[in-house]
Parts: C-alpha cells; structure tokens; sequence
C-alpha cells in the first residue's frame, strides 16, 4: 500500500468518532454503548486534542508525499469534513470566558 492509501485509512477511522456522535442515537444496543459514549467524549469533551492530533498525523502523511494521488486528496477531504464536524458539535470557538461573564452578571 501506499502512502496516500494509509492516509486514506487513517482518515476514515478517525473520521468515525465524528459521524457516530452526530447520529444521537437515542436507544444504543447495549453493545454499543461505551463506544458511543467514547466517541462521544473525543469529538465534544476532547475535541482540541482530538483535532490536534489528526491534524499533526495529517500533516505527516502530508509530508510523505500522501497527496500526490487521488486517495490522499480524498483522505484530506474526509479529514476536512470531519473537522468541520466536530466544530460544529462542540458549538464553534470555546467561549468559556463569556459563559462565565454572563453567570457573573445574573
């Protein structure tokens, strides 16, 4: 395999976590239910390190030449909508500092 197609496998296993959490599936199978909430907990709680860290590993694959093919394009593509995912789920640019402005109004 080559570059491009590992950074297309990397792409697509790290884009699940993204796509289960915004299903919000509202029974889960029993089965299922910690790897839900784990995916749950990476794209809202931990979504900077989480989007950190693929966007250094998407920048090493990217340093090794994976977009020199259409698969390594369309990893990154996946990787991109993936991103906006996650910034939209966890409800855009922290903004704790005005959350606690308006609590310390009220």
């Amino acid at each position: 395999m080559t570059v491009a197609y590992w950074f297309l496998a990397f792409a697509g296993f790290s884009s699940l976590p993204t796509l289960v959490s915004s299903l919000s599936l509202r029974r889960p199978p029993p089965l299922l239910i910690i790897p839900i909430f784990l995916c749950g907990l990476l794209t809202s709680e931990l979504t900077w390190f989480f989007l950190g860290l693929q966007l250094l590993i998407a920048c090493l694959f990217m340093a090794a030449g994976a977009l020199e093919s259409s698969a390594g394009v369309l990893a990154l593509l996946l990787l991109g909508f993936s991103w906006l995912g996650m910034w939209r789920g966890g409800g855009g640019w922290p903004r704790h500092g005005v959350q606690l402005a308006n609590v310390a109004v009220k």
